[in-house]
């Protein structure tokens, strides 16, 4: 009977499931009952997702957001670059990357290519560099570390699309995500470019220092705990990339948080993204010195629900030692968002001509707010130099428009890429023009007014990838406070509904003589090109949506708010039920009275 039993399981399982199934290896095939389970179809089981050049499979125990596709478009067209200026450093100055090389193409450059080492012994002096192209193993190349790749999807599409690379691991310390990985691995063919491991992403990193070229941190949250690993296991010149989503901390709402996590204290101000991207470079920064390193930012990105760093880590004790200097603390308004900067040290010239590191002067305001009389917060420490590579960002701006079908989002990343470029270096901070004028309850002047005011002032002015609204400028914040009175003056206010800070900023005199006649350079190319600057809600229940894990698989929004939905009723309809249920002691005084 258990026998007949078994055999009706086997062939129901096998009439339902056949038309499902796909081919299994030789090796699994062999296995019986199992097998026709373990063989179900990849529609069946999993979610294919196409993406770049990438295709993979993804069961919803893995975590994954397509929202998060800007991020990696992002990251490989600046890993692209920074793989192209790399290899150029080692001497392959001419070799070509070719992105579309598959079957007889690709067979044909390695043909050539060793056609042209045997004749070097011919043709004395005869060199040629080798073709580099994307999608094939290539040595002397880079080695790419994705230190919490949960399903591979970003190693899948650096090996894919990024020309020059040695080997790329893929880590990540959770059972299903390393299957996931060795599915979608083997999915692309990259068996021999990409490596999947499972480790705790800490201790692989401590365990191979100097070891990588580029290092991709993107965690689900934040990456405070990576960084110090991830700069010890980043070689001399090498890349780091950090995205952070844990944004609520980072922008002021729990800044004792922000500073045991990143050791800067976070205030919610008008420019607090930008504070933000601050407080990472400063986390980033402080970790290196103290290994006797440096970083140079290349690209600093505040983009939807996360901001994402990529800089440079070199060696050099020297260097290390103007961490001082870059480094500041912010004094904040707490009424008119007002700022001012303190600098931890500077450098002074001697007589003789030497330098010499010192501490800066201070303090560089005073108790109460010159604007508006409020008080200060302090926030930071926090970096104060620039957050971008202006030429670096220019080429991958290029490389973008130039290889715009190989983006879903190419339009976003021109948009952005050009509106960095266009940044001012030197500013700190950006100011949300339309929020200032709400503080003094004036009408809001237009963008090529206020741009045009303070270039007539001398001053240079940009917007800021991190607001639509925001202007992006060298001048200090009472130029800005000047123009704005200048504004008010053109545009009265009633002053019967200001309050007392409002006062107070519009009884101060102007320092500067304004004017908003319009000037050439008011309207930058970005705006009058009319660019995907700022996107809007890419979908519905978008964001950095829910931690996915083995307990509990991977649930959309969509889905937990039709779960949760009645849920309060249902509880009140329970509480009501328990309350008319008689108890134990009396049911027995009822049955006893009749």
């Amino acid at each position: 009977m258990r026998l007949f039993w078994h055999i009706l399981h086997h062939q129901v399982f096998e009439k339902f499931l056949t038309p499902y199934s796909v081919a299994a290896p030789a090796c699994i095939a062999r296995t019986g009952l199992c097998t026709t389970v373990s063989t179900m179809s990849t529609e069946e089981n999993f979610k294919i997702v196409k993406e770049g050049k990438a295709e993979v499979l993804f069961s919803r125990e893995v975590f994954y957001n397509p929202v998060q596709e800007f991020n990696r478009d992002l990251s490989v067209s600046v890993i692209r670059l920074f793989t192209e200026e790399l290899l150029q450093s080692k001497g392959i100055k001419d070799a070509k990357s070719t992105d579309e090389v598959e079957g007889t193409q690709k067979q044909e450059i390695e043909d050539k290519d060793s056609a042209v080492v045997g004749d070097v012994s011919e043709v004395a002096g005869a060199e040629e560099e080798p073709t580099i192209y994307a999608g094939s193993q290539f040595q002397g190349g880079i080695k790419i570390l994705e230190a919490l790749a949960a399903s591979g999807l970003r190693s899948i599409r650096y090996a894919k699309e990024v020309p020059g690379v040695e080997e790329i691991t893929a880590n990540d310390i959770a059972t299903q995500a390393v299957a996931a990985m060795k599915r979608n691995i083997s999915h692309n063919n990259l068996e021999e470019i990409v490596k999947a491991s499972q480790a705790d992403a800490c201790l692989l990193m401590y365990q191979n220092p100097r070891s990588y070229d580029v290092i991709d941190l993107d965690p689900y949250g934040c990456a405070a705990q990576f960084i110090d690993p991830a700069v010890h296991a980043v070689r001399p010149g090498g890349l780091l990339c950090v995205t952070c989503t844990d944004m609520t901390v980072l922008c002021g709402n729990y800044g004792e948080t922000c500073f045991t996590k990143y050791g800067g204290f976070s205030v919610k101000a008008a420019y607090s993204h930008e504070m933000a991207l601050r407080i990472l470079l400063y986390t980033l920064q402080s970790s290196a010195t103290r290994c006797s390193r440096y970083i140079e930012p290349i690209l600093s990105v505040s983009a939807d629900f996360y901001i994402r760093a990529f800089v440079k880590v070199h060696n050099g004790q020297a260097e290390a030692k103007h961490s001082a200097r870059k480094t500041a603390v912010a004094y904040v308004c707490t009424y008119c968002d007002n700022f001012a900067l303190q600098r931890f040290g500077q450098l002074v010239t001697k007589n003789n001509g030497n330098i010499k590191f010192a501490a800066a002067h201070g303090p560089p305001t005073s108790e109460r707010c010159d604007n508006c009389g409020g008080r200060y917060h302090m926030a930071g420490p926090m970096w104060a130099e620039a957050l971008h590579n202006v030429p670096f960002v220019r080429k991958v701006l290029e490389h973008v428009k130039t290889h715009s079908s190989q983006f879903n989002t190419s339009a976003r990343l021109a948009g952005l890429l050009t509106v960095i470029s266009e940044e001012v270096p030197d500013g700190i901070f950006y100011y949300p023009i339309s929020r200032f004028c709400n503080y003094i309850r004036a009408i809001c002047p237009s963008q090529v007014k206020m741009r045009s005011a303070i270039l007539n002032a001398g001053y240079q002015v940009s917007g800021t990838h991190c607001s639509a609204e925001g202007i992006k400028t060298d001048a200090p914040p009472s130029v800005i406070w000047d123009i704005l009175r200048a504004w008010v003056k053109e545009n009265p206010v009633k002053r019967e509904k200001l309050s007392p800070q409002a006062v107070h900023i519009l009884d101060r005199e102007s320092s500067i003589d304004v004017s908003f006649e319009t000037h050439t350079e008011a309207d930058p190319p970005s705006r009058r090109q009319k660019l995907r600057r700022f996107q809007q809600n890419p979908e519905k229940y978008w964001g950095p949506m829910k931690k996915a894990g083995p307990v509990a698989p991977q649930e959309t929004l969509k889905e937990r708010k039709l779960r949760k939905q009645g849920k309060r009723s249902r509880q009140e309809e329970q509480s009501e039920d328990t309350e008319k249920e008689p108890t134990e002691k009396n049911f027995k005084t009822e049955t006893t009275g009749d």
